[in-house]
């Protein structure tokens, strides 16, 4: 473990793995692109993803939600639960979203009462509610 923490806190390992991410971003949005260019409809990466993953956009955007508020909420203080507790929360959350399949049910009870707020944003921010509860870190 220790030679882990010390190739993560090296700074040209850090710049090495910083100017491949910058590189592989550059070439996915060229590759999108020229995808796009042709005269072929709907095989840009992006409609690719989108069509695999139009089933999961709710769950997604929960976890969106959670690691935003793991990530730029920190807390002096100590977490209300243990890490290990707060992720399996987490957890348990989204796989309640999956099997009882909420995306519609949401849906269905903001056109009914026409509300205009997207069922993304509301899973976004109940993802960012429970991160924000049971996920936050702590700051050292």
């Amino acid at each position: 473990m220790k030679n882990f923490n010390t190739l993560i806190n090296n700074q040209a390992f850090i710049k090495k793995v910083q100017f491949i991410l910058i590189a592989v971003f550059v070439i996915i949005i060229g590759l999108d692109i020229v995808l796009a260019l042709d005269k072929i409809e709907g095989n840009t990466i992006s409609n690719v993803i989108q069509t695999h993953t139009d089933n999961g956009l709710f769950v997604l955007t929960y976890f969106w939600g959670a690691i935003a508020a793991n990530i730029f909420f920190v807390s002096k203080n100590n977490p209300l639960v243990n890490s290990l507790i707060g992720t399996f929360i987490v957890l348990v959350v989204a796989i309640f979203i999956v099997l009882f399949n909420v995306e519609p049910l949401v849906d269905s009870f903001l056109k009914n009462h026409h509300y205009t707020i997207s069922i993304y944003s509301i899973s976004m921010a109940l993802g960012f509610g429970i991160g924000l509860v049971f996920w936050k870190q702590k700051q050292k």
